[in-house]
């Protein structure tokens, strides 16, 4: 399976602290997730037994390669064809898809390849992906406008024969893989950023600044976005330094300017072409 360079992403999930950075914590123990926030007249909230991580948030992004990949192959068999229904082609090549669901199988294996960096796969790495498989259908995602509610889970999956997974995801990505309110995250760039802290700025900025788009920032609340919290004394210019390292990381990418200015960082996304 073939790696996808961009990949579409519900926009709301850069605007909250859905995934963190988190320090080691003895015997795996995290704190719950419970965020909510309004959104477009409407008010999101994410709640698990555990809080997600950036190594989480990689995974997420592994599922998506997955489903777009089978997507991609669907609109090659399109222009084949001739056909336009996106859905029925999709069910041919093994892959369930609605305005609600997708269900696509996948191997650890190939989910391990998408997340490292290496594209290596061994068995400590499908272990890591299956624990965070579990903590994200654990995540539900609340949805309340007016005085009607509802709820679903980030994805579904179910452990098959030869370390097989059959996957479903929640119909708000499928929604961002439909085109509607996505944001791209361009996965050559998170490639090459070093460390999770980098990794998880650009997953945030990716959904906030679209390609063209000039924002500045204070360091509070970039410290805000990624762990929903400023911390005090040697803690903060410790967190601070890290912050500013990260910051420095992303200018160094093509598609972004970065300049910091005292407390305040200006962030440019450049606008730039590649493939969706």
């Amino acid at each position: 399976m073939s790696r996808v360079d961009v990949v579409r992403v519900d926009s709301a999930l850069g605007f909250n602290q859905v995934f963190r950075p988190l320090k080691r914590v003895a015997h795996g123990k995290r704190p719950k997730l419970d965020v909510e926030f309004p959104w477009k007249g409407a008010s999101i909230r994410f709640s698990a037994p555990n809080q997600l991580d950036i190594g989480d948030q990689a995974v997420l992004l592994a599922v998506l390669q997955v489903v777009q990949e089978h997507a991609k192959e669907a609109c090659l068999r399109a222009e084949q064809t001739g056909s336009s229904r996106l859905e029925r082609l999709l069910e041919l090549s093994g892959t369930k898809f609605g305005e609600t669901h997708v269900l696509v199988e996948v191997s650890l294996r190939q989910l391990a390849r998408l997340v490292n960096d290496s594209g290596c796969a061994g068995g400590s790495s499908t272990a890591r992906i299956q624990q965070s498989l579990v903590r994200l259908a654990e995540t539900t995602v609340w949805l309340k406008e007016g005085k009607t509610c509802g709820s679903s889970r980030l994805i579904g999956w179910e452990v098959g024969d030869e370390k097989k997974v059959a996957l479903t995801v929640n119909w708000r990505l499928v929604g961002a893989l439909l085109g509607h309110a996505y944001s791209k995250v361009l996965m050559t760039e998170r490639w090459m950023l070093p460390g999770e802290l980098p990794k998880a700025l650009h997953f945030v900025l990716s959904c906030q600044l679209k390609p063209g788009v000039k924002r500045q920032y204070g360091l509070e609340t970039l410290q805000r976005l990624l762990w929903g919290d400023v911390p005090t004394g040697a803690a903060s210019r410790q967190r601070r330094v890290r912050l500013l390292n990260a910051v420095r990381a992303l200018g160094g990418l093509e598609g972004w300017c970065v300049l910091v200015k005292g407390s305040l960082v200006e962030i440019t996304r450049k606008q730039i072409s590649f493939a969706t």
